[in-house]
């Protein structure tokens, strides 16, 4: 399946967690009709702004691991420090 010749190209985006801010400054999304987890609302002035994050961005994968399957939760849980903290 190719992709169509108007679709956007991925970019990387290096988020890093400030010790003064909470969070990261950005929302999941998720819609019906869609697969995958989406970027929401972005904060001004946000670790999520500085590493280029926009509404409406697809995630395709998370500290180099693609994201297939992903639900809502488990991302929400990773990005918070909740699972594989080391």
């Amino acid at each position: 399946m190719a992709l169509p010749e108007d679709a956007p190209c991925p970019r990387l985006c290096h988020l890093i967690k400030w010790p003064d801010f909470d969070g990261y400054g950005f929302n999941l999304h998720a819609e019906k009709n869609k697969s995958g987890q989406f970027i929401g609302k972005v904060d001004d002035d946000s670790p999520a702004v500085l590493a280029g994050l926009r509404e409406g961005d697809k995630i395709i994968e998370v500290l180099w691991l693609l994201l297939i399957f992903t639900w809502s939760f488990s991302l929400c849980a990773f990005l918070s420090g909740q699972l594989c903290k080391y």
